[in-house]
Protein backbone atom coordinates (compact mmCIF):
# COMPACT_ATOMS: atom_id res chain seq x y z
CA UNK A 1 0.00 0.00 0.00
CA UNK A 2 0.66 3.62 -0.66
CA UNK A 3 1.86 6.44 1.23
CA UNK A 4 -0.59 9.67 -0.33
CA UNK A 5 -0.26 13.10 0.56
CA UNK A 6 -3.35 14.71 -0.08
CA UNK A 7 -2.91 19.18 0.02
CA UNK A 8 -6.93 20.46 0.33
CA UNK A 9 -8.30 23.56 1.86
CA UNK A 10 -9.99 22.71 5.37
CA UNK A 11 -13.37 24.00 3.66
CA UNK A 12 -13.49 21.33 1.51
CA UNK A 13 -13.50 18.90 4.46
CA UNK A 14 -16.79 17.25 3.88
CA UNK A 15 -15.66 15.82 0.54
CA UNK A 16 -11.90 15.19 1.58
CA UNK A 17 -12.89 13.49 4.38
CA UNK A 18 -14.53 10.71 2.34
CA UNK A 19 -11.59 10.36 0.07
CA UNK A 20 -9.41 10.18 2.75
CA UNK A 21 -11.74 7.45 4.88
CA UNK A 22 -12.11 5.35 1.58
CA UNK A 23 -8.38 5.34 0.86
CA UNK A 24 -7.40 4.27 4.48
CA UNK A 25 -10.42 1.28 3.86
CA UNK A 26 -8.21 0.31 1.32
CA UNK A 27 -4.74 0.42 3.39
CA UNK A 28 -3.26 3.01 2.14
CA UNK A 29 -1.11 6.09 4.58
CA UNK A 30 -2.84 9.62 4.31
CA UNK A 31 -0.25 12.24 4.85
CA UNK A 32 -1.67 15.78 5.42
CA UNK A 33 0.14 19.08 5.90
CA UNK A 34 0.89 20.21 9.46
CA UNK A 35 -0.03 23.54 8.92
CA UNK A 36 -3.81 22.74 7.56
CA UNK A 37 -4.58 22.89 11.45
CA UNK A 38 -3.40 26.01 12.36
CA UNK A 39 -4.68 27.63 9.89
CA UNK A 40 -5.45 30.57 12.62
CA UNK A 41 -1.62 31.22 12.42
CA UNK A 42 0.27 33.02 9.92
CA UNK A 43 2.74 31.10 8.99
CA UNK A 44 6.18 31.79 6.23
CA UNK A 45 5.83 30.38 3.07
CA UNK A 46 9.56 28.97 3.69
CA UNK A 47 8.05 27.01 6.50
CA UNK A 48 5.27 25.81 4.27
CA UNK A 49 7.48 24.88 1.18
CA UNK A 50 9.53 22.86 3.89
CA UNK A 51 6.71 21.09 5.11
CA UNK A 52 5.71 20.07 1.66
CA UNK A 53 8.80 18.83 0.50
CA UNK A 54 9.42 16.87 2.95
CA UNK A 55 5.55 15.25 2.65
CA UNK A 56 6.28 14.52 -0.70
CA UNK A 57 9.70 13.15 -0.32
CA UNK A 58 7.80 10.64 2.48
CA UNK A 59 4.87 9.73 -0.17
CA UNK A 60 4.69 7.74 -3.52
CA UNK A 61 1.21 9.75 -4.37
CA UNK A 62 0.63 13.51 -4.24
CA UNK A 63 -3.43 14.15 -4.60
CA UNK A 64 -4.55 17.69 -5.57
CA UNK A 65 -7.99 18.99 -4.86
CA UNK A 66 -8.85 21.83 -6.74
CA UNK A 67 -11.79 23.31 -5.84
CA UNK A 68 -13.22 26.98 -5.33
CA UNK A 69 -11.88 27.55 -2.10
CA UNK A 70 -8.75 26.09 -3.28
CA UNK A 71 -8.16 28.64 -5.52
CA UNK A 72 -9.33 31.25 -4.08
CA UNK A 73 -6.56 30.57 -1.50
CA UNK A 74 -2.84 31.01 -0.45
CA UNK A 75 -2.75 27.06 -1.53
CA UNK A 76 -2.99 27.85 -4.84
CA UNK A 77 0.18 28.71 -4.11
CA UNK A 78 1.59 25.13 -2.68
CA UNK A 79 0.15 23.25 -6.41
CA UNK A 80 3.37 24.61 -8.36
CA UNK A 81 5.56 23.86 -5.42
CA UNK A 82 3.81 20.51 -5.17
CA UNK A 83 4.01 19.27 -8.54
CA UNK A 84 7.75 20.29 -8.98
CA UNK A 85 8.96 18.69 -5.75
CA UNK A 86 7.17 15.35 -6.90
CA UNK A 87 8.28 15.52 -10.47
CA UNK A 88 11.85 15.63 -9.29
CA UNK A 89 11.68 12.66 -6.87
CA UNK A 90 9.51 10.55 -9.66
CA UNK A 91 5.94 11.09 -7.89
CA UNK A 92 2.97 10.47 -8.83
CA UNK A 93 0.76 12.58 -9.03
CA UNK A 94 -3.37 13.08 -9.18
CA UNK A 95 -4.95 16.13 -9.85
CA UNK A 96 -8.72 16.10 -8.52
CA UNK A 97 -10.91 19.06 -9.92
CA UNK A 98 -14.33 19.48 -8.10
CA UNK A 99 -16.81 22.36 -9.76
CA UNK A 100 -16.23 24.46 -12.41
CA UNK A 101 -12.29 25.62 -11.56
CA UNK A 102 -9.36 25.14 -14.09
CA UNK A 103 -5.87 23.97 -12.30
CA UNK A 104 -2.91 26.12 -13.29
CA UNK A 105 -1.25 25.68 -16.01
CA UNK A 106 1.39 23.38 -14.61
CA UNK A 107 -0.64 20.79 -14.27
CA UNK A 108 -2.65 20.75 -18.11
CA UNK A 109 0.02 18.09 -19.17
CA UNK A 110 -0.98 15.68 -16.65
CA UNK A 111 -4.64 13.95 -17.02
CA UNK A 112 -6.43 14.80 -13.72
CA UNK A 113 -10.36 13.94 -12.98
CA UNK A 114 -13.52 15.88 -12.77
CA UNK A 115 -16.32 15.92 -9.75
CA UNK A 116 -19.49 17.67 -10.00
CA UNK A 117 -19.86 19.92 -7.21
CA UNK A 118 -22.14 17.74 -4.67
CA UNK A 119 -22.13 14.71 -6.53
CA UNK A 120 -21.12 11.69 -4.18
CA UNK A 121 -21.51 9.20 -6.61
CA UNK A 122 -18.93 10.94 -8.71
CA UNK A 123 -16.81 10.68 -5.82
CA UNK A 124 -16.90 7.36 -5.56
CA UNK A 125 -16.58 6.66 -8.39
CA UNK A 126 -13.35 8.35 -8.78
CA UNK A 127 -11.67 7.08 -5.87
CA UNK A 128 -12.11 3.82 -7.45
CA UNK A 129 -9.87 4.84 -10.60
CA UNK A 130 -7.67 6.79 -8.12
CA UNK A 131 -7.03 3.27 -6.67
CA UNK A 132 -6.42 1.61 -10.17
CA UNK A 133 -4.24 4.45 -10.71
CA UNK A 134 -2.29 4.01 -7.84
CA UNK A 135 -2.28 0.15 -8.06
CA UNK A 136 -0.35 0.19 -11.39
CA UNK A 137 1.69 2.68 -10.56
CA UNK A 138 3.00 0.87 -7.39
CA UNK A 139 3.09 -2.57 -9.56
CA UNK A 140 5.54 -0.84 -11.89
CA UNK A 141 7.71 0.96 -8.90
CA UNK A 142 7.89 -2.69 -7.53
CA UNK A 143 9.02 -4.31 -11.32
CA UNK A 144 11.77 -1.49 -11.54
CA UNK A 145 12.81 -2.55 -7.83
CA UNK A 146 13.26 -5.88 -8.56
CA UNK A 147 15.22 -4.64 -11.79
CA UNK A 148 17.33 -2.23 -9.89
CA UNK A 149 17.61 -5.08 -7.28
CA UNK A 150 18.95 -7.81 -10.02
CA UNK A 151 21.34 -5.72 -11.42
CA UNK A 152 22.86 -4.64 -8.28
CA UNK A 153 23.35 -8.04 -7.24
CA UNK A 154 24.75 -8.50 -10.97
CA UNK A 155 26.88 -5.64 -10.05
CA UNK A 156 28.56 -6.82 -7.13
CA UNK A 157 29.22 -10.48 -8.56
CA UNK A 158 30.89 -8.52 -11.42
CA UNK A 159 33.05 -6.68 -9.41
CA UNK A 160 33.92 -9.42 -7.04
CA UNK A 161 35.54 -11.55 -9.49
CA UNK A 162 37.04 -9.01 -11.28
CA UNK A 163 38.80 -7.93 -8.40
CA UNK A 164 39.02 -11.21 -6.82
CA UNK A 165 40.03 -12.40 -10.39
CA UNK A 166 44.36 -14.29 -10.12
CA UNK A 167 44.55 -12.82 -13.65
CA UNK A 168 44.33 -8.56 -11.66
CA UNK A 169 46.68 -10.57 -8.96
CA UNK A 170 49.36 -11.14 -11.18
CA UNK A 171 49.08 -8.03 -13.10
CA UNK A 172 49.56 -6.08 -9.73
CA UNK A 173 52.16 -8.19 -8.85
CA UNK A 174 53.94 -7.60 -11.91
CA UNK A 175 53.75 -3.64 -12.01
CA UNK A 176 55.13 -3.77 -8.64
CA UNK A 177 57.94 -6.06 -9.34
CA UNK A 178 59.10 -3.89 -12.34
CA UNK A 179 58.49 -0.73 -10.15
CA UNK A 180 61.09 -1.71 -8.13
CA UNK A 181 63.82 -3.21 -10.08
CA UNK A 182 63.62 -0.06 -12.32
CA UNK A 183 63.73 2.17 -9.63
CA UNK A 184 66.62 0.17 -7.99
CA UNK A 185 68.56 -0.15 -11.09
CA UNK A 186 68.37 3.65 -11.59
CA UNK A 187 69.58 4.43 -8.89
CA UNK A 188 72.77 2.11 -9.13
CA UNK A 189 72.98 4.14 -12.58
CA UNK A 190 73.07 7.23 -10.41
CA UNK A 191 75.23 6.22 -8.30
CA UNK A 192 77.26 4.97 -10.98
CA UNK A 193 77.67 8.68 -12.53
CA UNK A 194 78.13 10.03 -9.68
CA UNK A 195 81.17 7.28 -8.96
CA UNK A 196 82.44 8.21 -12.68
CA UNK A 197 82.41 12.60 -12.39
CA UNK A 198 84.46 11.61 -9.23
CA UNK A 199 87.21 9.39 -10.99
CA UNK A 200 87.42 11.91 -14.14
CA UNK A 201 87.87 14.77 -11.16
CA UNK A 202 90.56 12.76 -9.43
CA UNK A 203 92.53 11.86 -12.82
CA UNK A 204 92.36 15.51 -13.69
CA UNK A 205 93.89 16.54 -10.11
CA UNK A 206 96.85 13.62 -9.97
CA UNK A 207 97.63 14.06 -13.42
CA UNK A 208 98.39 18.40 -12.77
CA UNK A 209 99.86 17.07 -9.67
CA UNK A 210 102.49 15.01 -11.02
CA UNK A 211 103.07 17.02 -14.30
CA UNK A 212 103.97 19.90 -12.10
CA UNK A 213 105.99 17.46 -9.24
CA UNK A 214 107.72 15.93 -12.09
CA UNK A 215 108.05 18.94 -14.39
CA UNK A 216 112.10 19.08 -14.13
CA UNK A 217 113.18 15.20 -14.60
CA UNK A 218 110.63 14.78 -18.47
CA UNK A 219 110.80 16.74 -21.83
CA UNK A 220 108.22 18.29 -23.06
CA UNK A 221 107.59 15.67 -25.29
CA UNK A 222 106.31 13.46 -22.51
CA UNK A 223 104.24 16.16 -20.86
CA UNK A 224 101.85 16.29 -24.17
CA UNK A 225 102.16 13.06 -24.35
CA UNK A 226 100.34 12.41 -20.77
CA UNK A 227 98.52 15.67 -21.21
CA UNK A 228 96.72 14.06 -24.31
CA UNK A 229 95.62 10.75 -22.81
CA UNK A 230 94.54 11.89 -19.69
CA UNK A 231 92.34 13.93 -21.76
CA UNK A 232 90.84 10.89 -24.12
CA UNK A 233 90.72 9.08 -20.61
CA UNK A 234 88.63 12.15 -18.87
CA UNK A 235 86.40 12.78 -21.99
CA UNK A 236 85.09 9.15 -22.00
CA UNK A 237 84.54 9.14 -18.11
CA UNK A 238 82.73 12.17 -18.67
CA UNK A 239 80.63 10.59 -21.46
CA UNK A 240 80.15 6.68 -19.49
CA UNK A 241 79.07 9.52 -16.88
CA UNK A 242 76.69 11.16 -19.40
CA UNK A 243 75.35 8.07 -20.41
CA UNK A 244 74.94 6.64 -17.32
CA UNK A 245 72.46 9.32 -16.00
CA UNK A 246 70.64 8.97 -18.92
CA UNK A 247 70.17 5.31 -18.56
CA UNK A 248 69.46 5.89 -15.10
CA UNK A 249 66.36 8.71 -15.93
CA UNK A 250 65.14 6.23 -18.73
CA UNK A 251 64.83 3.38 -15.82
CA UNK A 252 63.27 5.71 -13.14
CA UNK A 253 60.36 7.23 -15.88
CA UNK A 254 59.66 3.55 -16.32
CA UNK A 255 59.48 2.86 -12.66
CA UNK A 256 57.49 6.06 -11.90
CA UNK A 257 54.88 4.55 -14.63
CA UNK A 258 54.70 1.45 -13.35
CA UNK A 259 53.70 2.89 -9.93
CA UNK A 260 50.94 4.86 -11.76
CA UNK A 261 49.46 1.58 -13.52
CA UNK A 262 49.61 -0.12 -10.08
CA UNK A 263 47.92 3.57 -8.45
CA UNK A 264 45.21 3.68 -11.15
CA UNK A 265 44.13 -0.64 -10.63
CA UNK A 266 44.15 0.39 -7.25
CA UNK A 267 42.29 3.17 -7.11
CA UNK A 268 39.92 1.86 -9.76
CA UNK A 269 39.28 -1.12 -7.17
CA UNK A 270 38.42 1.19 -4.75
CA UNK A 271 35.94 3.10 -7.18
CA UNK A 272 34.29 0.41 -8.09
CA UNK A 273 33.87 -1.52 -4.66
CA UNK A 274 32.40 2.36 -3.31
CA UNK A 275 30.10 3.21 -6.79
CA UNK A 276 29.10 0.00 -8.12
CA UNK A 277 25.74 0.99 -7.31
CA UNK A 278 25.94 4.45 -8.74
CA UNK A 279 27.78 2.73 -12.20
CA UNK A 280 26.23 1.20 -15.50
CA UNK A 281 27.59 -1.59 -17.21
CA UNK A 282 28.92 0.69 -19.46
CA UNK A 283 30.46 2.88 -17.35
CA UNK A 284 31.76 -0.54 -15.87
CA UNK A 285 33.34 -1.47 -18.89
CA UNK A 286 34.99 1.77 -20.06
CA UNK A 287 36.23 2.07 -16.40
CA UNK A 288 37.70 -1.61 -16.90
CA UNK A 289 38.95 -0.54 -20.66
CA UNK A 290 41.20 2.41 -19.17
CA UNK A 291 42.69 0.84 -16.47
CA UNK A 292 46.31 -0.24 -17.55
CA UNK A 293 46.77 2.96 -20.22
CA UNK A 294 48.99 5.34 -19.72
CA UNK A 295 47.27 8.97 -20.42
CA UNK A 296 50.19 11.05 -19.18
CA UNK A 297 51.15 12.55 -22.64
CA UNK A 298 54.39 13.97 -21.26
CA UNK A 299 55.31 10.12 -20.71
CA UNK A 300 54.43 8.75 -23.64
CA UNK A 301 57.05 6.12 -25.56
CA UNK A 302 58.54 2.64 -24.72
CA UNK A 303 61.64 1.95 -22.51
CA UNK A 304 63.43 1.44 -26.25
CA UNK A 305 62.24 4.33 -27.52
CA UNK A 306 63.78 6.10 -24.43
CA UNK A 307 67.21 3.78 -25.05
CA UNK A 308 67.31 4.75 -28.82
CA UNK A 309 66.86 8.24 -28.04
CA UNK A 310 69.76 7.86 -25.38
CA UNK A 311 72.31 6.50 -27.91
CA UNK A 312 71.40 9.01 -29.99
CA UNK A 313 72.02 11.46 -28.05
CA UNK A 314 75.29 9.93 -26.44
CA UNK A 315 77.03 9.13 -29.64
CA UNK A 316 76.60 12.66 -30.39
CA UNK A 317 78.20 13.76 -27.60
CA UNK A 318 80.91 11.41 -27.74
CA UNK A 319 81.57 12.17 -31.58
CA UNK A 320 82.00 15.97 -30.82
CA UNK A 321 84.57 15.11 -27.85
CA UNK A 322 86.92 12.97 -29.92
CA UNK A 323 86.45 15.79 -32.24
CA UNK A 324 87.61 18.56 -29.86
CA UNK A 325 90.07 16.19 -28.49
CA UNK A 326 91.73 15.41 -31.72
CA UNK A 327 91.71 19.33 -32.68
CA UNK A 328 93.32 19.74 -29.19
CA UNK A 329 96.18 17.09 -30.30
CA UNK A 330 96.91 19.15 -33.12
CA UNK A 331 97.29 22.24 -31.05
CA UNK A 332 99.51 20.68 -28.69
CA UNK A 333 101.47 19.05 -31.77
CA UNK A 334 102.37 22.73 -33.26
CA UNK A 335 103.54 24.22 -29.68
CA UNK A 336 105.85 20.87 -29.79
CA UNK A 337 107.44 21.87 -32.99
CA UNK A 338 107.84 25.62 -32.32
CA UNK A 339 109.63 24.59 -28.69
CA UNK A 340 111.52 22.23 -30.54
CA UNK A 341 112.68 24.88 -33.26
CA UNK A 342 113.68 27.11 -30.78
CA UNK A 343 116.19 24.61 -28.82
CA UNK A 344 117.92 24.21 -31.69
Amino acid sequence: MANIYISYSQKDNKVVDIMINRLKELGHTILTANYHLKLEISLPRSIVYEDIRELVHKSEVAIVVFTENYIDSDHRFESNTIISYAKNENKLIIPIVIGDVLPPNSYFEINWARISSNRIDELHECIKKIEHVISVFESKITEIKEQEETQKEEKQKVVKRVIESQVLKDVLFGLRMREIINKFIALLFYILTVGLLVGAARLAYYTILDTVKDIKDTNLYYYIYIGLKNLVIIGLLITSSRYSFKLGQVLMREGVRQGDRLHAINYGKFFLSSFQDRLSFEEMKDLFKDWNIDNNKESKGTVVDDMDSVREIDTKTTGEIVEQLCKLGDQFGKIGEMIAKMKK
